[in-house]
């Protein structure tokens, strides 16, 4: 690599962005002179690196900073939309069915588009310019060494925001080997919804100095692990000797014009909706219908007679009243939820999940994190009556996880939730992703054991080392 000479590098910069501008024109030659130029600074050995993560910082921001404006106001779309379909239906089975299940389900959808049309259209931005075969060039040699195209280093940061849209990045890769493979490995990396997990189990098992670490360790040191092991792994059982040549072709730079990236944004974002919705909105009811139904009506009415003689009881102070009633309540939701379909697979599955030092509520909190992992933490104080709307009231659910859960059984839990299938939407975009039903199934197959196999490894080798 020849030395950089900034007074050419500068004129040539300054030449692109006339050229941008659209006031200055290029021949053959002075356009190959150009590109030349601009390569001597993006794919230098030592400069190429910083300019790509400055780059990819720059989309990482726009898609999951400037996206959560409208992403808010999607969501107090939705809400407002719940609210009066709420007030139109009587309670009971059929204004659930419409505002839990088909709200709320096409709800999960749509508020990840703005990030997906932020994200794709700098995508296609990067593409269009040229830049993108110059992403592969550079990180080539190191993602080469895990048996991934350089250009698979996107969705793989794309990951730590959102699985969903790194999902979709990671289809824009040219050979059919390299999407499948980075497909397969993008939900290691631990987007942010798993974030409030983490911060709940380490804020209740570990003192303030350390639950930070941990909180850290589990958000980014531990996924970028599993991706990089995981990848060596499949390097050499499902991908052996299938090697292509490491040869990136670097076309000359072009200007990128609006409706060009637009055009390809809006294509890959319809195509994400027609595949995704439908499936999505399926799914949330049958979710919905698991978590719903059945009931026992003779539980039912007891929790009415005890609700009714508090609310009889003329003795009590107004606000004594009131939190015995939202007592009772939250003890209710907990029973209704543990008599459900959802709540007896939970307890199902509970003997598979006692070696990992759980019981059938964490269970049943990680069946609802199929839908999405922030319910993971909702479930968790409906499970064990509190709420979790307050901080005082998240202190009280940080209490019951400090009183069933030890260090390690968190850090077992935590680690599961980590590397367990994402969320319902990543999750169906996955499979909507992959080529066939067979790699469909063996995606949530592995990254069910992996999450059951680190976590069992994580408790048990724990308590063989005497740790609690």
């Amino acid at each position: 690599m020849t030395a950089i000479q900034p007074a050419r590098v500068v004129a040539g910069l300054r030449l692109a962005a006339r050229i941008v501008a659209g006031r200055a024109h290029l021949s053959e030659e002075q356009s190959g002179q150009l590109t030349r130029a601009v390569d001597r600074v993006l794919t230098h050995r030592y400069w190429g690196y910083p300019i790509f993560a400055l780059v990819m910082w720059l989309v990482f921001q726009l898609t999951f900073t400037v996206g959560e404006y409208p992403k808010s106001l999607i969501a107090w779309l939705f809400e407002w939309l719940s609210y009066s379909v709420s007030s139109l239906l009587p309670a009971g089975s059929v204004r659930g069915l419409v505002v839990d299940g088909m709200i709320h389900g096409a709800g999960g959808v749509l508020i990840f588009l703005p990030n997906i049309l932020i994200l794709l259209f700098g995508i296609s931005l990067i593409e269009e310019t040229g830049y993108m075969p110059r992403v592969a060039f550079i990180m080539e040699k190191m993602m080469r060494k895990l048996g991934l195209h350089g250009q698979s280093v996107v969705p793989a940061l794309m990951g730590m925001g959102c699985n969903v849209p790194a999902i979709i990045a990671a289809q824009s890769l040219g050979s059919q080997r390299d999407r499948i493979k980075t497909i397969l490995l993008v939900p290691l990396i631990s987007c942010s919804a798993r974030l409030p997990v983490y911060v709940l189990f380490a804020g209740a098992l570990f003192p303030k100095n350390v639950a930070g670490t941990v909180v850290f360790l589990f958000q980014f040191v531990f996924g970028v692990v599993a991706f990089v092991v995981m990848s060596i792994v499949f390097k050499h059982t499902l991908f052996r000797g299938e090697e292509e040549p490491a040869t990136v072709e670097l076309p000359r730079y072009r200007r990128p014009t609006l409706r060009r990236v637009t055009a390809h944004m809006w294509h890959e974002a319809r195509h994400y909706l027609k595949k995704v919705a439908g499936v999505v909105l399926v799914f949330s009811v049958i979710l919905w219908v698991l978590g719903a139904f059945p009931r026992n009506l003779v539980q039912e009415k007891e929790f009415t007679r005890r609700i009714d003689r508090i609310e009889a009881d003329r003795w009590l102070q107004h606000d004594e009243r009131a939190l015995q009633l939202q007592s009772v309540r939250l003890e209710q939701a907990a029973a209704r939820i543990q008599y459900t379909y959802i709540g007896r697979l939970g307890t199902f599955i509970e003997p598979a999940m006692r070696p990992l030092g759980q019981d059938w509520r964490a269970a049943v909190s990680l069946l609802t994190g199929f839908f999405a992992k922030e319910i993971v933490v909702s479930s968790m104080a409906v499970l064990y009556a509190v709420s979790d709307d307050s901080a005082g009231e998240q202190r009280a659910l940080q209490s019951e996880i400090a009183a069933h859960f030890t260090p390690l059984s968190g850090i077992a839990f935590m680690m599961f939730v980590l590397l367990y299938t994402p969320c319902l939407v990543a999750l169906v975009t996955m499979v909507r992703a992959l080529p066939s039903r067979r790699w469909s199934v063996f995606a949530v197959t592995y990254q069910l054991a992996l999450a059951w196999s680190a976590a069992f490894v994580v408790y048990q080798g724990g308590l063989l080392l005497g740790l609690r």
